[in-house]
């Protein structure tokens, strides 16, 4: 298989066709079922391989734009450990990109650049400059520790300084705080609408998997039906859109 190839063999050895029971069906997800067998719902792949391949333009452009990609699963954080650390270091050690590997918390996305300015100000950080993660945790660990107000218990104090470790802990992965991501890719939006939300907020296009089950489509604009119950199938789309981008970004570079 190449890396950027997507075929009606690969999918249905992934099992991306079988859908969620019959009775659980949307009226959204009918125009995608191909069937129903033994109660369960049969995606038809013509579509999703239709859609895919869209994607896959989409982002191959974008990477010839030098956007940004933003990755997120809802059932990320349930996930075993090795497949965690895999997606990470496929999306962001290796390739520089963006995975968010927590639970989604409101504000994440659509605040995060107020976050961001507000941490900058409260460490006296200089704006001009951009910071990995070690250094932003060195700023966060000597705010912490030297900025205790007097009369208040250090228990009390780390308490309080809670909301810098849950930034210092959303960095890690996404430490390009100065713009926004030029797309969200989203695996099982309907475990998690408030991040497709966010996204949609901030007119950024949101690409997710669309289960029969799915009543979540509003903010979604790049839908591919498909099972976004399997680990497998996750991996296999990262893998797929990183693939994309890179092209895309590699087709750039030769041509300059």
């Amino acid at each position: 298989m190449t890396k950027n190839f997507v075929s009606f063999h690969i999918l249905l050895n992934l099992g991306v066709h079988i859908g969620h029971h019959q009775d659980l069906n949307t009226t959204y997800s009918y125009y995608y079922i191909l069937g129903i067998k033994n109660n369960r719902s049969i995606i038809d792949l013509s579509y999703t391989i239709y859609y895919l391949r869209f994607i896959m333009l989409f982002l191959k452009k974008l990477g010839s734009m030098q956007g940004h990609l933003l990755f997120y699963n809802s059932t990320i954080f349930n996930m075993p450990l090795y497949i965690r650390l895999f997606l990470i270091q496929l999306v962001s050690v290796k390739f520089q990109l963006s995975i968010s590997d927590n639970k989604w918390k409101y504000g994440q996305l659509s605040n995060f650049y107020g976050q961001a300015i507000r941490l900058v100000k409260l460490l006296n950080i200089d704006k001009e400059m951009i910071y990995n993660f070690i250094e932003l945790f060195q700023y966060v660990l000597f705010y912490i520790l030297y900025k205790k107000i007097e009369g208040v218990s250090w228990n009390v104090h780390f308490f309080k300084m809670l909301k810098f470790w849950r930034f210092v802990n959303q960095f890690k992965y996404y430490n390009n705080f100065k713009h926004y991501p030029d797309a969200f890719i989203f695996m099982g939006p309907d475990n998690n609408s408030v991040a497709a939300l966010e996204a949609s907020s901030r007119h950024i296009p949101v690409i997710a998997t669309i289960d029969t089950n799915s009543d979540f489509n509003e903010c979604v604009s790049y839908p591919i039906p498909s099972n976004d119950d399997s680990y497998l199938i996750c991996v296999f789309y990262f893998q797929l859109f990183v693939n994309s981008f890179l092209l895309g970004k590699s087709l750039k570079i030769n041509k300059l």
